[in-house]
């Protein structure tokens, strides 16, 4: 009977990924959980014409800063990638007054024409899930303390997006919106 149980677990996991089309769409996210030491933070949102800005926020005295980390998932390869975000010089006025506050924008290249929709659900069906962490599991039993990865899904069908790094935080993933073709800009 066990075994019955299992295979038929197996099956409603792995099934309908045969009947679902795979994902027609990219995707950004960033990572908002990691820091350091420094004067910089950076932050990624999506403007009012729906294109991906990035800056960095100037603190004139040190400490912890949270450093977004931003990705792309490419459905074509079925993989994430990092999309390296220059850290800016340091304000002019940065010397004449110390304790300053200063947002500056950051050029990435990568984003300048990409057009992003926010909405969780793409136009092919698939919605995006945050990861949600996991704790006691099998009537506390066992105990899984590793946080669990953001996924996409559509009719029963999930695609795992697996992370280029580990995750400093369970809460930190931050959707962004998905990649629009220019013929539907």
């Amino acid at each position: 009977m066990p075994i019955v149980v299992v295979i038929l677990f197996l099956a409603a996991t792995y099934v309908p990924r045969f009947f679902v089309d795979p994902p027609q769409y990219d995707f950004l996210f960033s990572d908002q959980g990691g820091g350091a030491i420094s004067r910089w933070s950076y932050a990624v949102d999506v403007d009012d014409q729906q294109r991906v800005r990035a800056h960095a926020l100037w603190q004139g005295s040190e400490g912890y800063r949270t450093r977004a980390r931003l990705f792309i998932y490419e459905h074509e390869v079925g993989r994430v990638r990092e999309i390296r975000m220059p850290l800016p010089e340091a304000p002019a006025m940065a010397e004449q007054e110390p304790q300053a506050v200063v947002r500056v924008a950051v050029d990435i290249p990568a984003l300048r024409d990409l057009i992003v929709d926010e909405r969780r659900v793409a136009p092919d069906g698939y919605e995006f899930s945050e990861p949600e962490h996991r704790g006691r599991g099998g009537l506390g039993l066992f105990y899984s303390g590793r946080p669990a990865h953001p996924t996409i899904s559509k009719n029963g069908a999930v695609v795992k997006i697996d992370l280029p790094h580990e995750r400093s935080y369970y809460n930190s993933i931050r959707f962004h919106g998905w990649v629009l073709p220019t013929s539907e800009q």
